[in-house]
């Protein structure tokens, strides 16, 4: 049987949600992509706001430890695993930016919690081959939970820290074995349509998961996840309201999402459509399509989706979603040179991607002046301080590249000629052929 550690990650969400991670999604690791990140505001939730998996502890409880003996060590546990009454006020446990404004890996590893000493030493590493970017994005988190049994990884604002999957993390076969291996539960939410959108990180033709493991290439999949679950922490604690915040009150109830609310608000999505549809896609399985919903083709979906600004499908599913795949793109592009792909296509009963066949697909969606608009908006709310220099950026990136319609998911790759990236050492390791619908 089972010994979930985080048994609410298996809850059913209330409102659509990669990757995480994050969105609708495929191949590589979002993302963003969505991992569905699911905070909580004070009092009841809005129609609109998911249910927040709660991490209890469960019967591993001699396994999970902080990877830093430290006086915060006795708080982190009993606000970010037990989740004990009254545990989880600031006093107990101050956001990192709380106490530095620039925040170091020391500064970030003392507040990391592991279910298996590997996964400690990992994330040091990993930390230590992010960029100043993502450790100023630190500053929004109480805690980091890793543990081999979070599956999804996702943010919660009722405890105001992150908890990470660790399968992106493993480098030999004696790490991987430890990490369960049960599915995404939320895989079976999208079977109730008639197509699916994909999406994968790009190195030049290569997507990112086809690289041998190695630091540098498992620090580049772990990205964007970051990336996206910080977008979350930042939005509902961002670093420019740390010093107003009560730190005797609980965490959850000085939560304050007002950036994913104001992007909402400034650039709205505007296809109810799509909205409606990923209720469906990523909310639960008690949500089930119109008939006219389930007779919608991948075609159909090919002309509804980008006539909006949306850079993935998860955008649609809260606005929590929509600002932390905004946001993950342009981190990706901007700080490795990364690329993304997103495309509708069938939805076969096998999961091989020469079966699934793109109606509709685009890489460098964020290339795209409207989609990029929102984009920078959330760079701006979110990391003001480096908002300049990614808007630059992301001005000169390239514009989108259209898929070839009829042309399988796989063959869909080469898109482009003298392809520039990151050149990840090591080659290939093998062809990603399989499509997986979350990060």
């Amino acid at each position: 049987m089972r010994h979930l550690l985080f048994l609410s990650v298996l809850l059913l969400l209330v409102a659509c949600s990669g990757g995480g991670g994050g969105g609708s999604s495929a191949p590589p690791a979002a993302p963003a992509p969505a991992t569905p990140t699911t905070p909580t505001t004070p009092s009841t939730p809005p129609p609109s706001q998911p249910e927040t998996p709660q991490p209890t502890l469960g019967e591993q409880t001699a396994r999970i430890q902080t990877v830093v003996p430290s006086p915060l060590s006795a708080p982190l546990m009993n606000c970010l695993v037990r989740v004990e009454t009254g545990a989880c006020t600031f006093a107990n446990v101050p956001l990192i930016g709380m106490q530095t404004s620039a925040p170091t890996v020391d500064d970030i590893m003392s507040r990391v919690i592991v279910s298996h000493e590997w996964m400690g030493t990992r994330f040091r590493e990993i930390l230590e081959r992010m960029p100043p970017d993502m450790l100023l994005l630190m500053r929004g988190l109480t805690g980091i939970v890793i543990s081999y049994d979070i599956r999804p990884s996702f943010y919660t604002s009722q405890t105001g820290a992150m908890y990470l999957d660790p399968d992106r993390m493993w480098l030999t076969e004696e790490e991987r074995a430890v990490i369960d291996t049960a599915p995404d539960f939320r895989g079976e939410f999208a079977k109730k349509l008639d197509f699916i959108m994909l999406w994968r990180y790009v190195d030049g033709n290569t997507d990112i998961r086809a690289f041998e493991r190695s630091l540098e290439s498992i620090s580049v999949r772990t990205a964007a996840l970051l990336f996206h679950e910080l977008a979350h922490a930042n939005d509902f604690f961002p670093a420019v309201g740390h010093e107003g915040l009560n730190r005797n009150t609980n965490i959850s109830a000085l939560a304050n999402p007002a950036l994913s609310t104001r992007l909402a608000n400034t650039l709205p999505l505007t296809s109810t459509v799509m909205k409606s549809l990923a209720q469906v896609s990523f909310n639960s399985n008690n949500v089930q399509p119109t008939p006219a919903e389930a007779a919608l083709t991948a075609e159909d979906v090919a002309v509804e989706f980008p006539s909006d600004n949306a850079n993935d499908y998860y955008n649609y599913s809260t606005e929590f979603e929509d600002i932390a795949m905004a946001f993950e793109e342009a981190m990706m592009f901007v700080n490795y040179g990364i690329s993304r792909d997103v495309a509708v296509t069938n939805f076969p009963d096998s999961n091989t991607c020469n079966d699934f066949v793109v109606a509709w697909g685009q890489r460098n969606r964020i290339g795209d002046p409207g989609v990029q608009a929102r984009s920078v908006l959330a760079v701006e709310q979110l990391l003001p301080e480096r908002a300049a220099v990614i808007e630059d950026a992301l001005a000169n990136m390239p514009a989108p590249q259209q898929m070839a319609p009829g042309v399988n998911w796989c063959d869909n790759i080469n898109l482009t000629s003298n392809p520039t990236g990151l050149s990840l050492p090591g080659k290939a390791a093998q062809t990603v052929e399989t499509v997986r619908p979350y990060k």
